[in-house]
Formats: C-alpha cells, structure tokens, sequence
C-alpha cells in the first residue's frame, strides 16, 4: 500500500474564522517505494524519507528544503472503496516529522520539525 504524499501540504485550522486554513509546510517523498503498512487494526509508515519545507505566510518558501523522516502510526476503523479508492477512518495516531541533525528556523533549532496527534474521530491536535 502507498501513502499519498506527492505535493502535500500541511495546514493548521485558524482559531477564526473556523474557516481559515493556513498553510506552513510542504513534503514530498524521496522515493516511491512502498510505505504504509498493515498490521491488525494499525497502520504504521516508519521512517520513510521525505524532503520537508517551511513556507511564509504568503505561502513561497521561507526555508531550504530539509531531509527529514516521515513517522506516521494510526488506529484506524473498518474501511470501505468508493470508486476504486480505499477509504480508512482513522481514530487516533501521530504524524511525526524529525530530521538526523538539529536545523534553525524562525529562531528556534532542533530535530523535530513537527509532531501532530489524532485525536477521537480523526480530529488533528
């Protein structure tokens, strides 16, 4: 099974309005082998390499690209397919981005460059 992760980006809800949806980050995979695997009611992609970059508030590039490693572990429901594509609801998780070597951006330095939890219902904390 492949993660789809070609040209994604990251976004943060904006406390108002509900609506607004700022975008801070892109990755795009290195490779494309297979990267998301099954286990039970667990998905899991460890390590998978991926080339990480912070963006300005206007959305260009506020940063050099980074090589960081993708952790993504999820619970995940019963799923179904809807013309051809699998959809998995997803309970609870973490996606994880970290690189090898400490990097400075926007005056802070370290090797995790983001760590979000899923919440009950797949809701993003």
């Amino acid at each position: 099974m492949k993660l789809l992760m070609v040209g994604a980006a990251l976004a943060v809800l904006a406390a108002s309005p509900a609506s607004a949806i700022t975008t801070f980050a892109t990755f795009t995979p290195v490779g494309s082998n297979s990267n998301v695997f099954a286990s039970g009611s667990t998905i899991s992609s460890v390590g998978e390499a991926v080339t990480f970059r912070f963006l300005d508030p206007n959305g260009s590039s506020a940063f050099t690209d980074v090589a960081a490693l993708l952790n993504f572990t999820a619970n995940i429901a019963n799923g179904a397919t809807f013309a051809g594509i699998g959809i998995i609801p997803v309970n609870s998780g973490t996606i994880s981005f970290t690189t090898a070597a400490p990097v400075t951006f926007g005056g802070h330095t370290g090797s995790n460059l983001l760590t979000a939890i899923i919440g009950g219902g797949g809701a993003f904390t």
